[in-house]
């Protein structure tokens, strides 16, 4: 797993993964429980890979 796919975001605790990409947004799933969020374009997301 390459660091152009994870991601954090404001808000939420952890790190998260890039899954898919929807209309509004995209999915990531939690690094640590698997657990996946539908993430809004408006909320502030960071790529690791960009920091």
């Amino acid at each position: 797993m390459g660091l152009e796919k994870i991601l954090s975001i404001s808000g939420k605790p952890g790190l998260f993964e890039l899954t898919a990409q929807t209309r509004g947004g995209f999915v990531a799933k939690s690094i640590i429980d698997e657990k996946k969020i539908a993430v809004n374009v408006r909320q502030n997301v960071s790529l690791l890979s960009e920091k």
